[in-house]
């Protein structure tokens, strides 16, 4: 078997020009995408375009109406009063705007004034490429010219990199226009947005009433409280809750256990008194020294009768009776039965279900001044579609603490023409105004507040 001559091994496989041509145009883009500096990507783009397709010479310039040559490939400083660069920026000036990106030029299209200066200028065919931001604005462009024709396959290269360079130069200009030009920028917009604007402004300065909303209940105006009428134990409840009582029913009874041990030691107390008083009496009439011993013996007998009498009135209070007529209120009759007390501790209210008022809760942090002239609006929990009005009586002059800890100030008011009043123990919210203001002011207080407090001032 014959063995490949040595030659044959150094055959290399021709090379591709459009894939070098593609993978060229690949690199300069992913280049340009990174340059950190507008001088960085100009000085890219007129020297190392050149690796795409060959030129004599590449110009830079930015702006559309005000032309500034930038960079001269080849060069590392220009200077802009030369006669080459003067006369470029007037027929850029010139040029015509078109949607291609990429223009060819001959002297042909030139006018005569420009034309006698092409032949020392210009070797004789020019590519015009625009560089435009993402909307379509024009940036400005690279003048490339060079003694042959550019084809058309060249033509279409410089377009896709033309793309990708306008597109590297406009964030370049974002990142580094001065704060004066952002804001000049910013300011044009469309004139639909300055509309939306204007009304975003007038609805923030449209006056409003000041108002807040809190929790609101509603409660006993005069509640009559029962409390536990000696120390011990709830031994049952006779009512439910929110039930309607009368005058004399059964509300709740004590354990009696030990009342009734008291009653019966207190009678046998008496009865033993007044058996000894009475045969002391007996004996002295035949024994005057035993009438000494029945002023003692009297007392005692009374005092025994106190004791008894009293014990029988601890007894009959251990039974509790409803003072006046009403709806009980508490929370739940299991929970008071086996529950110990002391003298005093409140079990349960009596209260008149037309006789009640809203509390509202505000709490310290979004307290405002509050116009006690402006009815409340009412939101119950039951209806909240439904809104109620209601007008303050008192706003209490400092903070109180909640049964959950927080401090809130004390509003109560009263419904205004409801023929029918909540029932008591009902929730909802509530809102209450204040003074005009505008309604900025009504969305941001909080923030604000907040703000504060976080700076300690």
């Amino acid at each position: 078997m014959n063995k490949p001559s040595k030659a044959a091994n150094q055959e290399k496989p021709p090379q591709d020009s459009k894939l070098v041509a593609l993978t060229t145009l690949l690199l300069l883009e992913e280049n340009a995408r990174h340059r950190m500096s507008k001088a960085e990507l100009a000085f890219m783009m007129v020297n190392e375009t050149h690796r795409l397709l060959p030129y004599r010479q590449c110009v830079f310039w930015r702006g559309d109406e005000k032309v500034k040559i930038e960079s001269v490939s080849g060069l590392s400083t220009i200077d802009k009063d030369s006669p080459s660069l003067i006369w470029l920026r007037r027929i850029i000036k010139k040029l015509p705007r078109s949607e291609h990106v990429v223009q060819g030029m001959t002297s042909n299209d030139v006018d005569k004034e420009d034309h006698k200066d092409w032949g020392e200028w210009v070797s004789g065919h020019v590519a015009v490429v625009w560089l435009k931001s993402p909307d379509g604005h024009a940036l400005g462009g690279l003048w490339m010219d060079r003694e042959t024709a550019f084809t058309p396959g060249e033509l279409k290269l410089l377009a896709q990199l033309a793309d990708a360079y306008g597109h590297a130069w406009d964030r370049l200009e974002r990142e580094h226009q001065p704060w004066r030009t952002k804001l000049l920028a910013a300011l044009r917009v469309k004139k639909s947005r300055w509309v939306v604007a204007a009304l975003i402004c007038a609805l923030m300065l449209f006056p409003v009433r000041l108002s807040v909303t809190a929790p609101m209940e509603v409660v006993a105006r005069d509640p009559f409280v029962v409390s536990a009428p000696l120390d011990g134990a709830i031994k049952d409840v006779s009512v439910q809750p929110n039930t309607l009582v009368k005058k004399g029913d059964v509300l709740f009874t004590m354990d009696d256990t030990i009342l009734k041990n008291q009653v019966e030691v207190s009678r046998k107390a008496l009865d033993i008194a007044l058996a000894t008083y009475s045969k002391v009496s007996r004996e002295a009439f035949n024994d005057p020294r035993s009438k000494t011993d029945l002023a003692v013996l009297k007392a005692e007998s009374e005092a025994k009768k106190v004791d008894f009498e009293y014990a029988q009135d601890l007894l009959k209070r251990a039974t509790v009776l409803a003072d006046r007529d009403g709806v009980a209120v508490f929370t739940d009759a299991n929970s008071l039965r086996g529950m110990p007390v002391q003298t005093g501790t409140r079990v349960m209210m009596i209260t008149d279900p037309k006789d009640t008022e809203l509390l509202i809760r505000i709490p310290a942090k979004a307290m405002i001044l509050i116009d006690d002239q402006k009815p409340a609006r009412i939101f119950l929990n039951v209806s909240p579609l439904n809104s109620l009005k209601a007008s303050i009586r008192t706003v209490s002059y400092e903070t109180t603490p909640d049964p959950d800890g927080l401090l809130t100030y004390k509003i109560r008011a009263s419904l205004e023409g409801e023929s029918e009043a909540p029932r008591v123990g009902l929730k909802g919210t509530a809102r209450v105004y204040g003074g005009r203001t505008m309604f900025a002011y009504q969305m941001l207080r909080r923030p604000l507040i907040a703000f504060r407090a976080m700076l300690g001032v």
